[in-house]
């Protein structure tokens, strides 16, 4: 009764997600830093997505900032970025769970390497950090606590200083858990690290949802919930074959009335 109404509000042009999937719209803003050691800072980051999401345009998926300009907000120097950054994603899950697996993060990560860049050209990394996107529609202040990774000796520090060879990741990813870890356990003990500065960001979450199906993949984290995760995947897909076979019948009941009006025009 109310869909006119609706469709005149709408209008006609409103993009859908496609069917059994939900669709996720990150438009956001690194702000800028504090505490790190030196100045002339940028960010690089990339966003990783798990399996069964995809992005509208990869391009988009991974970038750098400019070199922040410092400000001061009382006694604390500020590196101000002001770095937009917008993410078009969308999830479509398998109808078949491997249940026999842990609980697993569904939701794309999004990471961060803050390095330095001096008068002398010298490069070095101030921190590494990550944040999952925000799981619920509205506007999110996030701020992410950074460290870095140190050598055994001085003779780093001694490096770092004078001509800014660092310590790095090979993997960004290894400041959460690796996309290609298979074990049950990840043991970072012994792993030398410092803690660095904070990065801040403002994101605006938008999501569009095929029926329940946001609610239904968010609130997971257990494998029990998995369970009936794969039961509400199924009644979805169920009612795709019934949305099918009524398209179907409504096509054949207007075939139908076609043909019986043929026949009387001619009889």
């Amino acid at each position: 009764r109310n869909r006119p109404q609706l469709c005149a509000i709408v209008g006609n042009q409103f993009e859908m997600p496609p069917e059994q999937s939900f669709r996720l719209f990150i438009v956001g803003e690194i702000l800028g830093a504090t505490d790190f050691e030196n100045s002339g800072l940028y960010v690089q980051y990339f966003l990783e997505l798990p399996q069964n999401w995809k992005a509208y345009d990869h391009k988009l998926l991974c970038g750098s900032s400019q070199i922040a300009s410092i400000t001061n907000h009382g006694n604390k120097e500020i590196s101000t970025f002001s770095h937009p950054i917008e993410f078009d994603l969308t999830y479509k899950p398998e109808i078949n769970i491997d249940l026999t697996r842990g609980s697993t993060s569904v939701w794309p990560t999004l990471y961060f390497e803050i390095l330095s860049l001096d008068f002398w050209t010298r490069s070095r990394t101030e921190g590494y950090g990550f944040i999952e996107l925000p799981h619920v529609a509205g506007t999110h202040s996030v701020s992410v606590s950074c460290w870095r990774p140190v050598g055994d000796s001085v003779v780093e520090d001694l490096r770092r200083f004078f001509t800014g060879g660092t310590c790095q990741l090979e993997d960004p990813t290894f400041s959460k858990i690796p996309g290609s870890f298979e074990s049950n356990n990840l043991v970072k003990y012994g792993f030398r690290t410092r803690s660095t500065g904070k990065l801040f960001l403002r994101l605006n979450c938008a999501i569009q949802s095929w029926s329940n199906l946001y609610k239904i993949v968010s609130e997971c984290p257990t494998v029990g919930d998995e369970k009936q995760r794969k039961i509400a995947l199924a009644h979805m897909d169920v009612s795709t074959i019934i949305k099918a076979y009524q398209k179907a019948r409504s096509k054949l009941l207007e075939t139908r009335k076609v043909i019986e009006g043929l026949r009387k025009s001619n009889s």
